[in-house]
């Protein structure tokens, strides 16, 4: 049983489709030594935009009517099945979904609206409704398997895996659903959405190479670079996963959703808000902060998202923060939007089986402001008990999810 006897939830499979691959082990590997996704934007629209890398996914071998977004979905969620030993076909009805996203089909809808300019409404086809219908992966998903569980689609900027996570989780504790495929999913590497982030002034473009560009926490830091794809997780009722002999890769302790109303695009430099969810989170999950080994944080490697997320994380554990081991790996996935939440989680999740912390490649000038341990430049070992993961998007949304070793 869970805290305070509620029904304990267990992560039983996982399944990615990222820019270092879609395999988790091989991204683990990847990830361990260094490796970034990162390559120089192809001349064209995109590369007009005046941004100049990006983090593409390689082909994933799931054709889905032009919506990369579904693709990723449907692959990484097949790969979470089959890590599960999930039989879909014995318990459909007892299988939920909640896959969100952030844009949906925004690479669809961009190719729809130049369509639409150039030839007018009869160049719209009807068919295309994926590219205008926010819960297009989480529908697919439930058609392909032909699911009866409850069906959600949340949207939460780039914590909308996380909150997609809390969701599954919820609805496995009130019983809606014994299994719920859980995450989410993002493919939006288009010239309007980097017109628009170039404008704002977050990706990074002073860098030598593509691997070099992202920098959380240095001194020297200009922003992220644009990615795409998906992370899934089965989240499962421990009883049920142990009734059908399935492996717990962790529990699923706890988290918190909320909010840091500040700005539009900006955080609240002193961290206030963020700091509240992540002490909500942990109290949640009934684990206190010096039993926390390991954080995936948000770490855009922006001006102003490191110092606010450093600020958040001492506010929340006190003493406690010079003792943690941290890491961003956007550096080596690319931002992933609204798939952020979702990668960083089972980023978080692979750490705390491996006994292993992935590292913050990029960091040789640490920012004065940015003071923790964020495992600058190399991998290290670190056996734990507790992993958490942090994300924050534009408009204030915020995810904290916690997990732990499961009872064995």
């Amino acid at each position: 049983m869970g805290v305070s006897g509620e029904r304990a939830v267990v992560i039983t499979g996982m399944g990615v489709a990222t820019p270092l691959g879609c395999d988790c082990r091989a991204v683990w590997r990847r990830l361990m030594s260094g490796e970034s996704g990162a390559t120089t934007l192809p001349d064209g629209p995109l590369c007009d935009t005046g941004a100049r890398y990006y983090c593409p996914v390689p082909d994933t071998g799931f054709p889905a009517n032009g919506l990369r977004h579904v693709s990723f979905a449907l692959r990484a969620a097949e790969s979470a099945i089959a890590d599960a030993g999930l039989a879909v076909a014995d318990c459909r009805g007892k299988i939920g979904v909640s896959v969100g996203s952030s844009k949906s089909g925004f690479e669809a809808l961009e190719r729809v609206c130049d369509a639409f300019r150039g030839a007018g409404p009869g160049a719209v086809e009807g068919t295309g409704f994926g590219a205008y219908f926010a819960g297009s992966a989480a529908s697919a998903l439930a058609r392909r398997w032909r699911l009866g569980g409850p069906v959600v689609a949340p949207g939460a900027a780039c914590a909308t895996g996380a909150h997609a996570i809390l969701i599954g989780r919820r609805m496995i504790m009130m019983g809606d659903a014994e299994i719920v495929i859980a995450g989410a999913t993002e493919s939006c590497i288009t010239p309007l959405l980097l017109s628009g982030y170039r404008r704002m002034g977050v990706l990074a473009t002073a860098a030598d190479t593509p691997a070099e560009a992202c920098r959380p926490y240095d001194a020297l830091r200009s922003g992220f670079v644009l990615g795409e794809g998906c992370g899934i997780v089965i989240l499962e009722e421990a009883g049920h996963a142990s009734a059908r002999g399935a492996r717990a890769r962790a529990e699923l302790k706890g988290g918190a959703a909320g909010a840091d109303i500040f700005h539009m695009t900006a955080p609240d430099p002193s961290g206030a808000g963020l700091g509240r969810v992540i002490s909500t989170a942990l109290c949640s999950a009934g684990v206190r902060r010096e039993e926390v080994g390991y954080i995936n944080t948000h770490g855009t490697g922006t001006r102003l998202n490191d110092p606010a997320e450093t600020n958040a994380i001492k506010l929340a554990f006190g003493d406690a923060a010079s003792r943690l081991s941290l890491s961003s790996t956007k550096p080596m996935t690319g931002h992933l939007l609204g798939a952020a939440a979702s990668v960083g989680f089972i980023i978080a999740l692979m750490a705390l089986e491996h006994g292993e912390i992935p590292p913050t490649v990029n960091l040789r000038h640490p920012d004065p402001q940015c003071d923790l341990d964020y495992t600058p430049l190399a991998a290290k070992r670190r056996e734990m008990e507790n992993a958490v993961s942090i994300s924050c998007g534009f408009g204030g949304h915020i995810g904290v999810l916690v997990a732990g070793r499961p009872e064995r």
